[in-house]
């Protein structure tokens, strides 16, 4: 299969970050076939390759790699409150929330570096994301309820300002019951205790309602 066919594929697929096995899907072949045409390719730089059997595609957005180091993750905290334009400040490392483990990397992505902090939660916490379209591909990320929920779980008074400001600056983006209602499902009195930090009057919260 000729590179540029193979590329095709993998865009119609919309695979924006793609690992040996999806490419071995699309090419066939041997193992090795794959690895080499693979490892041509990159040499070329018409794909990039962003760790051990990762690769992506040109154009594909920081987001979308960013999630690749832990697919299983979803991207949460300051990164997806800027996401959403809900804060102003863009962040210099992209959190990811998963139920696995806890680790740091830095990717090298042609002239840049994206930095990933995967962060541990519990699997009774692991909820509230979706699934968005990036450049190219897809990528998991909290919902903006659940990204403030987070970063105040994780952070705490650390960065209680940013959740403060895409509280105030979320009208029509945020949902206030939602954003209770998480609260409580996420089990952590401290949580709950924070949430006037953002606005929401504690003597308005019951039951995971917010009072009229």
């Amino acid at each position: 299969m000729r590179s540029n066919e193979f590329i095709s594929q993998l865009h119609r697929l919309e695979l924006g970050v793609f690992t040996t096995a999806d490419a071995a899907k699309v090419l066939g072949g041997s193992s090795a076939y794959v690895n080499l045409f693979l490892h041509r390719l990159a040499t070329r730089h018409e794909i990039e390759r962003i760790g051990r059997g990762i690769y992506a595609l040109k154009g594909a957005g920081r987001f979308e790699i960013a999630n690749a180091v832990e697919p299983n993750g979803y991207i949460s905290g300051v990164a997806a409150l800027f996401y959403y334009d809900l804060i102003n400040q863009d962040p210099l490392v992209i959190d990811i929330a998963s139920s696995r483990r806890s680790f740091a990397k830095e990717i090298r992505y042609r002239e840049s570096t994206i930095s990933v902090k995967v962060i541990k939660i519990s699997i009774k916490r692991f909820f509230g994301f979706r699934k968005e379209k990036g450049s190219v591909g897809y990528f998991l990320i909290a919902e903006p309820e659940k990204a403030i929920l987070d970063t105040l779980y994780i952070y705490k008074n650390r960065l209680a300002s940013y959740c403060k400001e895409a509280f105030e600056n979320g009208e029509g983006e945020i949902d206030k019951e939602r954003l209770v209602e998480y609260a409580h499902k996420m089990g952590s009195n401290m949580l709950i205790g924070m949430l006037d930090k953002i606005g929401i009057d504690a003597g308005d919260i019951h039951a995971g309602r917010i009072r009229a």
